[in-house]
């Protein structure tokens, strides 16, 4: 005769959950669970202040950016080329036609000599639905902002911010790469 012996997960912050609950979440959930990203990030107590300080400063000396993922800057943003010209985004394309997104996908679906991506989506490397931002870093090119960030054992949120304002001379956005993962 066998006895089951009840099997429990020890996660990360030292809670258990039997074995039956932990199997029941996503991969996703049992990952961050037993080994989250921050585990070895630590902050003074300080941290919070300096960081206020320094966004309150920026926008003291008007060098914040706070529309810097708007419209063309936006990395999903693609152009559209039209008999009229090129636009930056579908949205700037639909608002000098005055027509709704759904109208513009049809005149390219139904008129593709005269309406178009100027980049096809054939030709961008996409994960769930996005086209990958490829990071130019210290050491070397990451084909994403997610290789980025567990290369250097910080989360995506401090990638971003690298490029966009602490580190902007290091950490740039790869415009148009074509790396493979």
């Amino acid at each position: 005769m066998e006895f089951l012996v009840d099997k429990t997960v020890k996660l990360f912050n030292g809670a258990e959950v039997s074995w039956d609950e932990f199997s029941g979440w996503s991969s996703y959930r049992q990952k961050m669970n037993l080994t989250p990203t921050s585990e070895d990030i630590s902050y003074g107590p300080d941290h919070c202040s300096k960081m206020r300080e320094i966004v309150t400063r920026s926008y003291k000396e008007g060098t914040r950016r706070t529309n810097w993922n708007y419209g063309a800057k936006n990395g999903q943003a693609k152009a559209v080329m039209s008999p009229d010209g090129e636009f930056p985004t579908l949205s700037a394309a639909c608002l000098h036609y005055n027509v709704s997104g759904v109208k513009l996908h049809k005149w390219m679906r139904d008129m593709p000599m005269d309406f178009f991506f100027v980049i096809p989506d054939d030709d961008a490397k996409k994960v769930k639905g996005r086209r990958l931002k490829a990071v130019s870093t210290p050491d070397g090119i990451f084909p994403s902002i997610n290789s980025a960030a567990r290369h250097f054992n910080v989360g995506v949120r401090t990638i971003k911010t690298w490029v966009r304002k602490m580190r902007a001379d290091e950490f740039k956005y790869v415009v148009n790469s074509s790396s493979s993962d």
